[in-house]
């Protein structure tokens, strides 16, 4: 039993790799149900010593699958590119943190109980957590929801700097769109917390206006060969609409609330279709 102890002792000096979390978290649920066949196998003073030890060895791993949990998510903030994405589509980066997050909720009681010990801050001075502020603070909210929302938070940042790469404000829109909606797909999919309506209707409303500005100066921009002209303009409609609409479908309850939505959508997907159409034709005009 010894050499268990020395075991969890080596793995908690190592680095706090994300990639090592799940195993922790197996290592701390095994020897946490083994407490009580543990404990009887010692008598006496021995007794006390092993169980000292052995109960600090899980407090240990704790605090490693904290540091890992921090990691993790000053990792998710920084993550660097250089370059756009291609096409706008859905960032790797934003795959990976969705199914890493997919597999922490299958150790969701644990965490709960390793992560309400003590604040998050006091587990690594050199990493300070991005704190989200959400309209909901209570403090019924379990801890693993509250962990998962600055890694949550933490992407959109970082979603947010890889869209400024884009020249194109369109693509820029386009992309903060596609990624968050395969969050919400994902999260909705995962039985996860979703991500705030106010997120969703900050990304739509900024879509909105970017499309608003785009149609005015495009609409200006001539295309004189009508075969061209229909070609661009299908291709524009095949990578815009599928996903316009499919975001609304998705997510029509939590966009319709005021501002630009009010008792029913702004642009629904054929009027947008109908305004994609009229791109390119060399007059100028506005939606407003």
């Amino acid at each position: 039993m010894w050499q268990v102890l020395d075991f969890v002792e080596a793995i908690c000096t190592g680095s706090a790799e994300p990639e090592k979390q799940f195993r922790i978290l197996d290592m701390y649920e095994l020897l946490t149900d083994l407490i009580p066949k543990v404990d009887a196998l010692f008598s006496g003073q021995a007794r006390c010593l092993f169980q000292m030890e052995y109960r600090e060895a899980i407090n240990r791993l704790g605090c490693c699958v904290k540091r890992t949990f921090l990691k993790f998510e000053t990792a998710v903030r920084w993550e660097p590119s250089t370059n756009p994405f291609a096409q706008g589509g859905i960032h790797h980066l934003t795959r990976y943190v969705m199914n890493y997050i997919k597999i922490v909720l299958e150790y969701e009681d644990t965490l709960n109980l390793i992560l309400k010990e003590d604040d998050m801050t006091l587990v690594c001075p050199n990493m300070i957590p991005i704190r989200e502020q959400d309209e909901d603070t209570s403090d019924n909210v379990q801890p693993l929801a509250k962990q998962l929302r600055i890694v949550i938070s933490s992407l959109e940042y970082n979603l947010h700097l890889k869209a400024n790469l884009y020249t194109d404000i369109s693509l820029n829109h386009l992309f903060l769109m596609n990624n968050i909606h395969y969050m919400v797909q994902k999260i909705k999919g995962g039985g996860a917390r979703p991500v705030s309506k106010k997120i969703l209707r900050e990304r739509f409303r900024s879509f909105i206006l970017a499309f608003e500005e785009v149609y005015k100066i495009q609409t200006g921009w001539l295309i004189p060969d009508l075969q061209l002209r229909d070609e661009v303009q299908i291709s524009v409609s095949g990578l815009v609409i599928q996903v316009y609409r499919s975001f609304l479908e998705s997510h029509y309850n939590q966009l319709d609330v005021g501002g630009y939505f009010g008792k029913r959508i702004k642009y629904s997907t054929d009027d947008l279709a109908n305004h994609l159409l009229e791109l390119f034709e060399g007059s100028s005009k506005s939606l407003h």
